[in-house]
């Protein structure tokens, strides 16, 4: 058998750069860190989750506590609208939530604005609700009471009438005893969106009610008692009057100059002492009055 030649590696030939080649375990290291860094990272997630899920059912366990919640509801003011219907529609406010996290009675969590707004918006006839507490730590809540008081009537016929207020605001449905000592009556102009079944909470004529109101003012100041007011069309209506006749007149007019015509007219020579003749007198056309004596003919003043 030949002889076998046989190459040294760990010798270095000359002319070579020879490294030695090691095996490097890094890598099995740095995956074995990383494992660790989660495990610590899920460790603290877990505990900051733990840490606030008992914190927060901390807060409303104690949001429940008796001494911080509304004990006792109090009405104050009310008049036509019975005390307890008022204190359980307020009781109803109070629980209106279903399994909150955090008890709506709370003394300090309750919003006393909100159920103030529910209120009036619930019972038309409420002009207006305060809700308060007597001291910080108060479980108990007064509720004081307005109601609108009648100021007029607003009739469909005579058999339906509601009651107004002096802002011309609907909010009940009228009684026998309330027409009989109503000051006013209007007819007429009722809102297109207002109930085909009910104007309650609806206005009436809301654009023109303080210029009817101005107006009928200053007729009682010159004389005269007017009954109220019709009104006919967007721009003319008419006001009744005790005397026995009624005026036509048209929005946007001067009211004290409308009062101060129809007092000149009934004293001119064609009219003085036929008051009880007359049907209506025209003031729709400034200083140029008309009238109509009853069965006669329109005439100018």
């Amino acid at each position: 058998m030949s002889s076998q030649k046989i190459v040294d590696l760990r010798k270095k030939t000359p002319g070579s750069d020879f490294i030695p080649v090691r095996f490097a375990h890094a890598p099995a290291r740095q995956s074995t860190l990383r494992a660790k860094k989660r495990k610590i990272r899920v460790v603290i997630a877990v505990f900051v989750l733990t840490v606030i899920g008992i914190s927060v059912y901390g807060i409303s366990w104690a949001s429940y506590l008796p001494q911080y919640n509304v004990q006792r509801v109090d009405v104050v003011g009310t008049q036509a609208v019975a005390s307890g219907v008022m204190r359980a529609y307020v009781e109803t406010l109070l629980q209106k939530d279903s399994y909150p996290l955090l008890s709506p009675r709370n003394i300090f969590l309750f919003s006393p604005r909100t159920i103030e707004q529910d209120i009036m918006r619930y019972f038309p006839r409420i002009k207006s609700a305060k809700v308060s507490r007597a001291s910080l730590l108060s479980t108990g809540i007064q509720v004081d009471i307005q109601e609108r008081q009648p100021f007029a009537l607003w009739c469909e016929s005579e058999s339906n009438c509601f009651l107004l207020d002096d802002a011309g605001f609907v909010f009940a449905q009228a009684t026998s005893s309330s027409q009989t000592s109503s000051h006013y009556v209007f007819l007429g102009d009722m809102p297109e969106d207002a109930s085909s079944t009910s104007p309650i909470a609806h206005s009436y004529a809301s654009a023109h009610f303080q210029g009817l109101l101005a107006l009928l003012r200053y007729l009682g100041q010159a004389g005269f008692s007017p009954q109220g007011a019709h009104i006919v069309d967007d721009r003319d209506f008419t006001v009744p009057l005790a005397e026995g006749f009624y005026i036509r007149a048209s929005f946007g007019e001067d009211a004290s100059a409308v009062a101060k015509n129809l007092k000149l007219v009934l004293t001119s020579d064609a009219l003085q002492g036929k008051e009880s003749e007359l049907e209506y007198v025209d003031l729709r056309f400034g200083n140029r009055v008309y009238y109509k004596l009853q069965g006669g003919e329109e005439m100018p003043s």
